[in-house]
């Protein structure tokens, strides 16, 4: 087994002699059998173990098993203490979930402290097998049927090629001692359910049966990645990017027969999850202004295109006051503010980053704001009030530049300037005016 290990490794360009790898060791069969077979292939390694503090003493026994492990193979250790059911509750996830999470997190964090060039973990060709099995019940779709890959990032697996059959004989004819988990031989969870009822099953099937299964899962490899140089394509024909604004046209999206597969691969990298897009995809055909959130992106159904937006910082509730003496503020916008006593060089700007506001009409202290539901106010040039929701839906406002539109306010309550676009009709300069409160965005 030592030269077909070395063989794949080298195959599958995971490792060389030169480099440094942290190797995950739980006590386990497959983990030890891996710390023996690199340690007799001649690889510099360290060990890295999990303690999650779940099964009592026998938790407490497989570290003390693994800290042997390392003296005896004469490598580096370590070893951290998790509270493993504390950080499921808190997170609401299974303890799986979080173990895997607790895991993989202090790996990385090892690999940055100490420069190791990979994370060696014991996934072998039955792992595969059931993940295939576990993902085709969930729903996953091609990404998660073409399995584990041998190499995602800086995780490594090198023992994809041997069965569990193949790693018990090594160990068996090698004398290796392991610490079995008691938790393996249970099926409540549906890893075991499927190791324990379902391989079985499907291994007496046919007498090629794993083979067969191996030999779909490298042809589903293929035709992933193939899938994904052609998907990279088609995502970027499809969406456009302005600033932190993604728009996607909703004629091109609904052109394609996939049109939901296609919506999904756009919209994942933004966290919006596979369960929510039926929802959206549906949205495609109604009436548009639907609203969807992510937890840091808001997605909204326009009238001609999705649009991706990122959820803004600012509370409705928040409000910024500006006195009578105030020159500059830098929150929320950099603003300066100037008195100007009007004479014959004054002249009126056109630029939209610059209000000029008839000072005597104003009432202080002045004060910025979000915009909110039914605020009015009379865009310059225009009798009467105008909805500040409709004034957006005229301009073609983005949802992101509604949701950053900040308002002056005199102190009555009056919108004087929606700053950087219009000021208010009302507090225009005239030929009466006499001082000016000059306000430019910085």
């Amino acid at each position: 087994m030592i030269d077909a290990f070395k063989s794949y490794v080298k195959e599958q360009q995971l490792f060389d002699f030169r480099s440094r790898i942290l190797v995950g060791v739980s006590g386990g069969r497959d983990s030890v059998v891996l710390a023996r077979l690199l340690k007799e292939a001649g690889y510099f390694f360290s060990i890295a173990h999990c303690n999650f503090q779940l099964r009592g003493n026998e938790s407490d026994e497989e570290e003390h098993f693994v800290k042997q492990l390392a003296v005896e193979a004469e490598v580096p250790i370590f070893v951290k203490h998790f509270e493993t059911q504390d950080y499921a509750n808190q997170n609401k996830i299974s303890i799986q979930m979080a173990a895997r999470n607790l895991r993989y997190e202090w790996f990385h964090a090892l690999c940055t402290t100490h420069g190791f060039d990979c994370i060696a973990v014991a996934h072998h060709m039955d792992d595969q097998n059931e993940t295939f099995f576990i993902n085709l019940i969930r729903g996953s779709g091609l990404t998660g049927l073409k399995g584990m890959k041998t190499r995602n990032g800086m995780i490594v697996r090198p023992l994809l090629f041997a069965s569990s059959e193949q790693i018990t004989t090594f160990a068996i004819e090698n004398g290796i001692a392991f610490k079995d988990d008691s938790s393996n031989s249970e099926t409540k969870y549906l890893r075991n359910k499927i190791r324990h009822s379902l391989m079985p099953a499907f291994n007496a099937l046919h007498e090629n049966s794993r083979q067969g299964l191996q030999k779909s899962l490298h042809l589903l490899a293929g035709n992933h990645a193939l899938y994904e140089a052609l998907l990279k394509e088609k995502t970027e024909q499809l969406l456009e990017v302005d600033g932190d604004v993604c728009r996607i046209k909703k004629a091109k999206l609904i052109s394609y027969d996939a049109t939901e597969t296609l919506l999904y691969e756009c919209i994942a990298r933004f966290g919006f999850s596979g369960s929510i897009v039926s929802d959206i995809h549906a949205s495609l055909f109604g009436q548009s202004g639907s609203v969807f959130y992510a937890s840091d992106y808001r997605l909204t159904v326009g009238h001609g295109h999705i649009e991706i937006t990122p959820l803004t910082d600012l509370r409705n509730d928040e409000v910024w006051q500006i006195n009578i003496e105030t020159k500059e503020i830098s929150a929320p916008v950099h603003l300066l503010f100037e008195k100007i006593q009007r004479d014959s060089s004054f002249s009126i700007t056109s630029s939209s980053d610059v209000a000029q506001l008839d000072y005597d009409k104003l009432i202080f202290p002045l004060t910025i704001r979000t915009w909110r539901q039914g605020d009015r106010f009379s865009p310059l040039g225009m009798k009467g009030t105008k909805l500040l929701s409709d004034f957006f839906a005229d301009k073609h406002f983005s949802q992101l530049d509604k949701e950053q539109a900040l308002l002056l306010l005199s102190g009555n309550g009056d919108v004087v300037w929606l700053v950087g676009h219009r000021i208010d009709e009302r507090y225009k300069v005239k030929d009466a005016t006499k001082k000016i409160l000059r306000i430019k965005i910085d």
